[in-house]
């Protein structure tokens, strides 16, 4: 479980089946949180909304954090967007840790403007052909990046006069909103954007 700074969050995802998830729900009513249900996202922006869990063949519920984030729990991060579902089958169908795409944070005013989310399978210790029944749950950890850059930096270089930028140049879909991290300043703040990119060096 996560101890470092450039770490916001580690989460657990356990893979429940459709015939499990009537006992797993009364597990989480004694363990997790009283009425805990498995639930789907039907809306994540400006504000969650779930719903009670359609039936299908198997879920993705959000169980544990470390450190506790308490809001959101039940929810099969499956449903939250089809990217994230892509990414995520992604991960497993090659049983490597995957980055997504930026995930913001509340902390809207600070440096900290966004965090990189990755996502990682679990499989049974013993498995060696790593197949759908073998998995047994999801990990997301929320990496905080600006955090990560400037202990680069401080070790390697010093932070001197050196402007960072951060963009997400694999995120072909969602080409507006690839801006990880930039410095919390003013004069910066039309810096947003992939096309802003060649601007960059214009920058006094």
């Amino acid at each position: 479980m996560p101890s470092s700074v450039n770490i916001r969050y580690q989460r657990w995802f356990p893979r429940i089946t459709y015939d499990e998830r009537s006992d797993f729900e009364a597990f989480g009513h004694m363990y997790i949180r009283e009425n805990y249900t498995i639930l789907d996202y039907t809306q994540i922006f400006p504000f969650l909304v779930f719903e009670i869990a359609a039936n299908r063949s198997e879920y993705f519920p959000f169980a544990l954090s470390v450190p506790d984030v308490p809001f959101s729990l039940g929810g099969d991060i499956m449903t939250v967007t089809p990217e994230l579902t892509f990414d995520i089958e992604l991960a497993i169908s090659s049983n490597k840790s995957t980055a997504v795409r930026r995930t913001r944070l509340f902390e809207l005013n600070s440096k900290v403007n966004h965090a990189i989310r990755v996502v990682s399978p679990v499989y049974l210790l013993n498995s060696t052909d790593f197949k759908r029944d073998e998995l047994i749950g999801i990990t997301e950890t929320l990496y905080i990046p600006n955090n990560i850059l400037s202990l680069i930096m401080d070790e390697n270089m010093g932070r001197g006069n050196v402007d960072i930028f951060m963009y997400d140049l694999s995120d072909t879909i969602h080409a507006n909103e690839s801006l990880i991290y930039r410095e919390n300043k003013e004069e910066y703040s039309s810096y947003n954007t992939r096309d802003s990119i060649n601007d960059i060096n214009n920058i006094d």
